[in-house]
């Protein structure tokens, strides 16, 4: 079984043996042979969506690393719209954990520790929900900070290989340049947004146009 990284490329999450059941639901997955990327074989998956909600993928994996090395995101006829690769990559020998210790011991430090990735408390959410999400897309993840210097709260969906977020902001009066509404798009990332009670609300995700639209018109005020 092969695991993707999502600190590598950040459009990936992780496929392990337990989500792969729920990829199998939205995309057909099959191996399209061998090849060569960065000088070495590589074994091609490809997985092709089964509706018009998400991207098909096609990727390479080193055959001696399980590395990946190639990814390319599939628009609606198979033709390759976004692509990462390694043009030349050198695999070392394991790195002993000598190596990996810290350089430092920590003496004459002051240390302060905090819970991430806590969901926000629910008095201190914005009173905002999503009546219903595209077929196979659930919510992975719910936070609150300042994204460009402004108090938002992000809200990621997933299927486990496309991921899309919700930002949310409360509008002040001396704010109407902030306000984004209908589409827009960048190479392969898509973006809708709309002000709804005076909440700007933006979806954007390596998704197709119709994803981010469905997810910002199903967002409702809920008092």
């Amino acid at each position: 079984m092969f695991k993707f990284n999502d600190q590598g490329v950040f459009r990936f999450a992780k496929i392990d043996a337990k989500s792969i059941r729920h990829v199998q639901k939205h995309y057909s997955i099959r191996l399209d042979g061998r090849d060569r990327v960065a000088g070495r074989k590589t074994e091609t998956i490809v997985f092709e969506p089964n509706d018009t909600y998400r991207y098909g993928l096609k990727v390479w994996i080193d055959e001696q690393t399980g590395l990946l090395l190639r990814s390319d995101l599939l628009d609606a006829s198979k033709q390759p719209i976004d692509s990462y690769m390694f043009i030349n990559i050198s695999v070392d020998e394991p790195i002993h954990p000598t190596e990996l210790a810290p350089t430092e011991s920590g003496q004459d430090y002051l240390w302060n520790f905090r819970e991430a990735g806590l969901p926000p408390a629910p008095q201190d959410m914005m009173p905002i929900s999503v009546k219903t999400l595209p077929h196979g897309f659930r919510k992975i993840k719910h936070v609150r900070g300042q994204f460009d210097n402004v108090e938002k709260e992000q809200v990621v969906f997933s299927d486990q290989l496309a991921t899309v977020s919700l930002f949310i902001e409360k509008l002040m009066k001396d704010q109407p340049s902030r306000k984004f509404t209908g589409g827009s798009h960048l190479g392969s990332v898509n973006a809708y947004g709309r002000v709804i009670s005076g909440y700007q609300v933006t979806v954007v995700g390596e998704v197709p146009a119709e994803t981010v639209q469905a997810i910002g018109d199903a967002v409702v005020v809920t008092h």
